[in-house]
């Protein structure tokens, strides 16, 4: 298979295997195929982007090692920070709304919570301690930080 090929909204290989979180895809294309970990869809979303707002901490670390520019924007100004800000509420408010379940239930269900959370902050941190940019502002003028709950 070519990939290079990209689908009708311009992902390729790379951008489908970062989201969908299949590392070992991911480390193939960009070890093996060569792939550019910079490839863009339409919308300028890069697979950095995707894999930092769903919380693939490997896959965001290996797309950090093969050269991933971490402050690319897409058309909308948003950054790869910008979606793991974004992510790491998501499972936040996840967290919030089920945190009576979770209290007495500490089942797979609060574990994987947990789990996600603290590899959305894990994502989060690595982005900022390898250069992010917090204080870059999107097309509405919003910083990463302004994704955060925090």
């Amino acid at each position: 298979a070519d990939a290079t090929m990209v689908n009708e909204e311009g992902a390729g290989p790379l951008l489908a295997a970062s989201v969908g979180g299949h590392g070992s895809i991911v480390k193939m294309l960009l070890e093996d195929a060569k792939v550019n970990p910079n490839q863009q869809d339409i919308d300028g979303t890069t697979a950095l982007m995707t894999a930092s707002i769903r919380g693939h901490k490997a896959i965001v670390l290996d797309l950090i090692k093969a050269g991933a520019q971490l402050n690319a924007q897409n058309m909308e100004g948003h950054s790869a920070l910008m979606f793991a800000y974004n992510g790491m509420v998501q499972v936040e408010h996840l967290t919030e709304k089920y945190k009576e379940y979770m209290e007495v239930n500490v089942d797979s269900h609060t574990k994987k919570l947990e789990q996600s959370l603290s590899e959305h902050s894990f994502i989060v941190n690595t982005l900022i301690s390898n250069g992010a940019d917090p204080l870059m502002k999107d097309r509405e003028n919003h910083r990463a930080t302004d994704f955060s709950s925090r």
